[in-house]
């Protein structure tokens, strides 16, 4: 679902979009899934003759898919009948670029997990506990953007690993009524550590950048939000909906900055 001006009430006030999202849960039967994706440079041709490349050389520079490695492993089953469930998936990424200048040359996501469990003790109450979490590496990345090329003298390597979760109850009270409460948040941090952690300097006349990556940059980021709400359902009023509900949130903001 994504949405964005003239969204609901309580998401207050915002700018952008909003999207929300539904990961998979179990059932009754157990099932899996295997999938992969894999290439390499041998595996890709080039579009661009002999000739063209002696008209224009800068034409055999453009970014080339040297590797790419894409596994994930699914689960999903009962714990209990009719009453538990849980869903499980692992993901190994990575991606091995060639492009002009050294801009992500490698990414890689190892692992991304995300583990999932359903309850209904009732049939009027479900019970939902939801985790993911994400290392996400890249190196070769250019340390001043908007330059988009750059030596690998003037790159920087990217960290960034994450946690998110979500905690859910939902009760209803026959069609009329829905009672949802929700617990959700995220944890993770961004940090940008030059090969080289020299000054740069950009020549205006050439639009060049000569030097090291710059200084590193740490943003850790955290974040918790406490919702409820009470959606009645209201015939006698034209089918029309009422929400009302309360929202707390606690986030946490640190950047730090070495030029």
């Amino acid at each position: 679902q994504i949405g964005g001006l003239g969204a609901p009430a309580e998401y207050g006030g915002f700018t952008g979009a909003i999207i929300n999202t539904v990961t998979k849960s179990g059932g009754n039967a157990f099932s899996g899934l295997f999938s992969m994706r894999y290439t390499d440079k041998d595996l890709s041709s080039s579009n661009v003759s002999a000739a063209q490349l002696e008209q224009n050389a800068n034409l055999g520079n453009a970014a080339v898919l040297k590797k790419l490695k894409d596994y994930t492993v699914q689960m999903g089953g009962p714990i209990k009948t009719n009453k538990a469930f849980f869903f499980a998936s692992v993901q190994r990424y990575s991606a091995l670029n060639d492009p002009t200048g050294p801009v992500s040359n490698s990414q890689d996501i190892s692992p991304r997990i995300n583990l999932k469990f359903t309850l209904q003790p009732t049939p009027r109450d479900t019970f939902i506990f939801g985790t993911q979490y994400d290392q996400y590496n890249v190196t070769g990345r250019v340390g001043y953007w908007p330059s988009a090329q750059a030596t690998d003298q003037q790159t920087v390597e990217e960290d960034a690993p994450e946690w998110v979760w979500n905690a859910q109850w939902r009760r209803s009270f026959g069609t009329s009524a829905l009672l949802e409460a929700k617990l959700t948040g995220y944890d993770g941090y961004y940090y940008l550590d030059p090969i080289d952690p020299s000054p740069f300097t950009y020549d205006g006349g050439t639009d060049t950048y000569f030097g090291g990556g710059g200084g590193q940059y740490y943003a850790d980021r955290s974040r918790n939000q406490l919702q409820a709400s009470l959606t009645k359902y209201a015939e006698k009023f034209g089918s029309h909906s009422f929400k009302f509900g309360a929202e707390i949130e606690r986030s946490g903001v640190r950047s730090q900055a070495q030029p």
